[in-house]
């Protein structure tokens, strides 16, 4: 799960997401000031968010991405789909979703894709601290991804899953004697 959210969603713009190939092919994300920025002097020290996510194998995102780029060309990121006429070719109007239809989008994905419960947008980025979390990935950097700015409210998307509580019980039963 990529969380490149964190902006306004229904102001995304391409300019803000890049393809390049350095170390690796990998999609940037450089945010703008939002509404997590209150103009006070403590915000005078806060850097955009400022995300990479590098392509690893099939069915990678970064490939999703650049079909998505291609596809909607420049101009607003979040486009209405349109219906094709030739099989697996996409299409995208040329204005934007609006707000109401992206605030619904993660329930009706979810809903096609026969997931029961209640999905909102920040369920994925929940989904992503908790995976990043549980795969042991530290604090700050779950913090830099999900654009965070305090440990504590990280820590609410924190939850033990089977491999972490296995991983407890192994530190604290007893060492098997050796004789």
């Amino acid at each position: 799960m990529v969380d490149f959210l964190g902006d306004d969603e229904e102001n995304l713009v391409l300019s803000q997401i890049s393809e390049q190939d350095a170390t690796g092919r990998f999609i940037r994300f450089i945010g703008r000031n939002n509404k997590a920025f209150k103009c006070g002097l403590g915000d005078l020290r806060l850097d955009n968010k400022d995300i990479k996510h590098y392509a690893r194998g099939p069915r990678c995102i970064v490939d999703f991405y650049e079909t998505y780029l291609k596809a909607i060309g420049s101009g607003v990121f979040y486009r209405k789909p349109l219906i094709s006429d030739v099989q697996d070719k996409h299409r995208y109007g040329k204005s934007a979703l609006g707000v109401n239809k992206l605030n619904g989008l993660m329930r009706e994905m979810c809903e096609k894709g026969g997931l029961v419960g209640n999905f909102t947008n920040h369920s994925g980025k929940r989904t992503c601290a908790t995976a990043l979390y549980q795969a042991g990935i530290d604090e700050q950097q779950i913090m830099e991804r999900t654009g965070h700015r305090s440990t504590k409210g990280v820590r609410t998307y924190k939850t033990a899953n089977s491999n972490i509580q296995k991983r407890v019980s192994d530190v604290l039963n007893p060492r098997p004697i050796v004789i």
